[in-house]
């Protein structure tokens, strides 16, 4: 079932495990793919769940700017976790 992904190069084949069965990892271009996914995730169906929630919660006359997307991707912290863990242009070698 997961031979064709293992074909493409997204998984390798791991050892078997302590039932037998074989374990499979995310190759380092399964890794990007899964992160693109998890990206288009959270743009196209979290965020936008979250903006209405937002604006529903604005609606009632309640204030909740410490959870505000813009206001947390200024933080510091956000811009430390980012330089991380994003994804940077490979460079030839």
């Amino acid at each position: 079932m997961l031979a064709p992904l293992v074909a493409v190069g997204l998984l390798s084949r791991g050892q078997n495990d302590q039932a037998g069965g074989r374990t499979y990892l995310l190759t380092e271009r399964g890794f990007d793919r899964y992160h693109d996914l998890e990206r288009w995730v959270t743009y196209q169906l979290i965020e936008p769940l979250w903006a209405q929630m937002l604006a529903e919660h604005d609606l009632e006359g309640a204030s909740a700017s410490w959870v505000d997307p813009a206001a947390g991707r200024r933080s510091r912290l956000w811009q430390g976790v980012s330089a991380l863990l994003e994804r940077r242009p490979r460079t030839a070698a």
